[in-house]
């Protein structure tokens, strides 16, 4: 989607098809506090690329 468009008129199109597998873990450290981790792989069939990705988070409440 193009955001530059000032006239607000949009165009999609059949471009990009891809399939991806998820998983995330979150674990409490206190009642506070928390640290979280996410992996990702993504091919993307268009492409024909593959992609893999590794987050950590960590969260905290007041």
């Amino acid at each position: 989607m193009d955001t530059d468009n000032t006239e607000r008129n949009y165009k999609f199109t059949d471009g990009e098809w891809s399939t991806a597998i998820f998983f995330s873990y979150q674990i409490a450290l206190t009642l506070k506090s928390s640290i979280g981790l996410a992996t990702s792989y993504e091919y993307n069939m268009s492409g024909n690329e593959t992609s893999f990705s590794i987050d950590i988070s960590f969260g905290f409440s007041i």
